[in-house]
């Protein structure tokens, strides 16, 4: 499918190559400058603020990481790798006019008082950035911990509908939906599935993660399948008033 048909069909996408090696920001600039009016973007943070380095996704990085830096990246901890990974990741989420961050952390940040204290310690830092932030944890958080950060944070709550945390998003006015498939990402979506109404019928706006910019255009999404989320896709005025 062409680029234009994607940005036709679909009102947002969720730009996954930053979580890897984010772009240069005048590539960025381009795919703003191609997107018409009123498409949002929405970014994941490069994998140095939110993951260890010993994650298999660091195969990816195009720079290699000096010795000294290994032990300092992701997790959140408020180190040198993890705020030169978010400044890059601001760059670019700037450069596209993003209206949210993902910040996607991994099994291994659980809620251990470490953990917490690093978030504690970093969100506010990362909020000065003026872009929304939403939080997607992936460490068997508590819902009702979940949810009680992210209002003390001011984050977004993100997470599969589906998923573990599927109650704990039904609340609040604003949320990030991620869709990661029931069982792996090649799990084909029934229209039952996709039926969020119960969920989201008192949001004031929800994110679905839909396709995701790379270098060769708007790519397909997970499983390279074309996702049917267009009636799902509401986003952009409700979240420009969300801190």
């Amino acid at each position: 499918m062409r680029r234009e048909e994607y940005a036709r069909r679909l009102g947002a996408v969720e730009v996954q190559q930053t979580f890897y090696q984010p772009p240069a920001v005048e590539t960025a600039r381009r795919w703003r400058e191609v997107a018409p009016a009123g498409f949002v973007f929405c970014v994941k943070a490069w994998q140095l603020v939110t993951h260890p380095a010993g994650s298999p996704t660091y195969r990816r990085l195009r720079s290699p990481l000096a010795p000294e830096e290994r032990p300092l990246c992701g997790l959140l901890r408020p180190t040198a790798p993890v705020r030169r990974g978010w400044e890059a990741t601001l760059a670019v989420a700037r450069a596209l006019g993003a209206a949210v961050v993902l910040l996607q952390t991994p099994p291994a940040f659980d809620p251990r008082p470490e953990h917490l204290a690093n978030l504690r310690a970093l969100i506010p830092e990362l909020r000065a950035g003026g872009i929304p932030l939403a939080w997607e944890p992936r460490g068997g958080w508590p819902p009702e911990q979940f949810l009680r950060l992210c209002d003390e944070l001011g984050l977004i709550p993100a997470g599969d509908p589906l998923g573990p945390l599927g109650a704990a998003l039904a609340r609040g006015p604003v949320r990030y939906f991620r869709l990661h498939g029931r069982g792996g990402f090649h799990y084909r979506y029934s229209d039952a599935d996709l039926d969020l109404s119960s969920t989201a019928d008192r949001a004031v706006g929800h994110l679905v993660r839909a396709i995701s910019p790379g270098p060769q255009g708007f790519l397909g999404g997970e499983g390279g399948k074309t996702p049917k989320l267009h009636r799902h896709t509401l986003v952009g005025r409700e979240i420009d008033n969300q801190a």
